[in-house]
């Protein structure tokens, strides 16, 4: 914030307001000019540039003092197997859905009903990942009452939080597909503060998207005794599903997004409204 203040003081000075001042009052400065005093201001904010370079560089000396290259290189690895588990759980799922439009009409044997309700299903799905988001779900079996499975434990802990940082974008093919015979690939960009994963679609499947689809977090992190460790993450686990839970309600309250059949649309919504 301060630097934020610096730099926009700087630019006033050099700015025409202040060019316009000297300009008015020269008679009464006459060996004070302008030039001299932007020659006399850039060593004095240089010096300030320098300065908060040298305090950024030894903070940034700090940190990396106190930090364990073990543990984040552990907890670099769970990130790592979980975000290959997520991206290729979501991946596999979204094109059985996207396949289901392309092989609409193609098999004979199906009732052309049957057909309807399957490609139905699959529009519903992707606007309530649209919508609501997409829920992924961990389990370990790690007791944190053993000090080896507690660190596996926290490793896993930061690594899902973490995981909560990345966003899924969807984008059209342009040219050759990245991978051959393959109507969907991925890139991933960007560290694990804002991670980005770019899917790539073949035309066809592309236009059957809604809106893209974001998945946001946050990073959390407290320090609790062995006997509230295990309740802690339980408990935090529960929240996200709450949390989830309203925004599908929320999605499925909109009258549009029901699905049309012969049962009630208010027996609908009270299967959502129970806890």
């Amino acid at each position: 914030m301060v630097c934020v203040q610096v730099e926009s003081i700087c630019s006033l000075l050099r700015g025409s307001v202040v060019a316009r001042a000297f300009e008015q009052t020269k008679c009464f400065t006459p060996g004070r000019g302008l030039q001299e005093f932007q020659q006399e201001l850039d060593p004095k904010v240089n010096c300030t540039k320098k300065l908060r370079l040298h305090v950024k560089t030894r903070l940034l000396l700090v940190l990396l003092q106190y930090t364990d290259s073990e543990i984040q290189l552990r907890r670099d690895m769970v990130f790592c197997q979980s975000l290959v588990a997520a991206v290729c759980a979501f991946s596999e799922h979204l094109l059985a859905v996207l396949n289901q439009f392309h092989s609409v009409g193609l098999d004979s044997e199906q009732d052309p009903q049957d057909q309807q309700e399957v490609q139905e299903a699959g529009r519903r799905w992707l606007d309530q990942i649209s919508s609501a988001g997409l829920m992924l779900h961990f389990q370990s079996l790690l007791s944190p009452n053993l000090t080896d499975e507690q660190a596996m434990l926290e490793d896993c802990q930061v690594a899902l939080m973490d995981l909560e940082k990345v966003t899924f974008y969807f984008l059209q093919f342009e040219g050759e597909p990245l991978v051959a015979n393959m109507p969907m690939s991925f890139q991933v960009e960007g560290s694990r503060q804002a991670l980005k994963v770019c899917f790539h679609l073949e035309s066809f499947y592309f236009l059957q998207l809604p809106p893209p689809e974001d998945m946001e977090g946050y990073y959390y992190r407290d320090n609790v005794s062995v006997e509230e460790y295990q309740a802690q993450i339980n408990s935090s686990s529960l929240e996200k599903v709450k949390q989830y839970y309203k925004r599908l309600r929320a999605f499925y309250l909109d009258q549009s997004n029901l699905t049309p059949s012969s049962t009630p649309k208010a027996a609908l919504i009270d299967k959502l409204m129970r806890p």
